[in-house]
């Protein structure tokens, strides 16, 4: 929860707009790099109509362009209790042998799960089977505990040579978010995924990131963009509405992991007077702006870093009064990393980014239009105003893109 008196002047009514259901893109482009591509100038307060196969006229050369390489695995089961009845299983994140995705997905003959349950009367100690069980290896899950529609789920599978991660291959589906109206098609486990995932964990895509080709990542490489990666897993909860009012919203945490080289490419970034970042997708802008907040921690002396992960709460950033620039705090991050020999740094963050928030790690944002009353929305409208995002959205609409993970993309400039 935030504080209230920061929350007092904000109705969730500004972040509202009809969004036709047509509008909601169902699939993806014939490819990547056809997707209409909205540019928004802040200081000029000029739009502009591209594609973004032409991306790289708008980044600067010699800039910093983050991407987020997670992956997002296939992670929901079809199942069915001993009575017959048919119970949808979606892993959300790992408990056991790891928090780590990487190491729990790389599990043999067992691991556990918090996971999301859909079907009736689900209860602790029940046993799952593979709705369409294989002849080759058996599958099952084992309820260990449940609160609503959580709970705690044991997978154990009798194939010693097959890993969790060749389990979720040969029977899981990709959880396509719930306003892609239609089952799983055969093209999904391509197209929404990034060309450049690499680090299995999410559950939803890094969609911002799903418009990039090895093309154009070439182009904007050739153009002497810089481009660095961060591993956010996406968790189910980027999808809940806010229900009431903003400060009684409870953001979902989400998992970081980036390494000390990174940190240290930042700060070299961030000691130029003009210095240009853009991030790739919401999950990049939360990133640096969490790592942000951690280097400020660090100064504070509030920080102290291990093996563990650190976390960040929703409502520390709205507690602080000081105003550290992003070379300091980033500074005061690394130099902690060091003190404790650190060469990745984990994360657990809750970060809640709603206007007036000062946005400080980045002059650019790469991201898809969301939808109305959602957190995503209200980063974007702390990033540019929030009276810039309604009128941009309403350009967006009456010029035909097409809307969230499937849909188009825009290019917002802020420096």
């Amino acid at each position: 929860m935030i504080q209230n008196d920061f929350k007092s002047n904000l109705n969730l009514d500004d972040f509202d707009y009809n969004l036709p259901t047509e509008k909601i893109a169902q699939h993806p482009n014939n490819n990547r790099e056809e997707s209409k591509l909205l540019v928004f100038d802040n200081k000029k307060k000029l739009v502009t109509h591209s594609h973004f196969n032409k991306i790289y006229d708008f980044v600067p050369a010699e800039s910093m362009l983050i991407i987020n390489s997670t992956k997002v695995i296939p992670a929901r089961f079809f199942m069915q209790k001993e009575t017959g009845g048919r119970v949808e299983v979606l892993c959300v994140s790992p408990i056991s042998p790891s928090l780590d995705p990487q190491i729990t997905i790389n599990a043999k003959e067992t691991c556990t799960w918090n996971c999301i349950i859909g079907g009736p009367r689900v209860t602790q100690g029940m046993k799952l089977k593979l709705f369409q069980n294989s002849d080759s290896y058996q599958f099952e899950a084992k309820i260990l505990s449940k609160e609503k529609n959580k709970a705690d789920v044991q997978f154990s599978w009798n194939d010693t040579q097959k890993t969790f991660s060749d389990i979720l291959q040969l029977a899981g589906k990709v959880p396509l978010p719930p306003y892609i109206k239609r089952e799983n098609e055969k093209i999904d486990s391509q197209r929404y995924q990034t060309v450049y995932a690499k680090a299995e964990g999410s559950v939803a895509a890094p969609t911002a990131g799903l418009h990039f080709s090895d093309n154009i990542i070439k182009k904007l490489e050739n153009k002497k963009v810089t481009v660095e990666n961060i591993i956010l897993h996406v968790g189910p909860g980027t999808f809940v509405p806010i229900e009431g009012k903003i400060e009684e919203h409870q953001m979902h945490f989400e998992q970081i992991f980036v390494e000390k080289i990174f940190i240290e490419n930042l700060i070299k970034e961030y000691q130029k007077q003009d210095f240009f970042i853009t991030a790739t997708g919401t999950t990049s802008l939360r990133t640096l702006e969490t790592l942000y907040w951690l280097g400020v921690k660090s100064l504070k002396k509030n920080l102290t870093l291990n093996d563990d992960y650190a976390t960040l709460e929703q409502a520390y950033p709205y507690s602080i009064k000081d105003n550290f620039t992003a070379y300091e705090a980033f500074t005061a991050l690394l130099e902690n990393m060091e003190k404790n020999n650190l060469k990745t740094l984990k994360c657990n963050t809750q970060l809640f980014i709603v206007p007036p928030y000062n946005i400080k790690t980045i002059k650019a944002l790469i991201t898809n239009f969301h939808l109305p009353k959602s957190t995503l929305l209200l980063l974007v409208s702390s990033f540019i105003g929030i009276e810039n995002c309604k009128k941009i959205y309403a350009e967006a609409l009456q010029n035909q893109y097409k809307f969230l993970s499937y849909g188009d993309t825009s290019l917002l400039l802020n420096y």
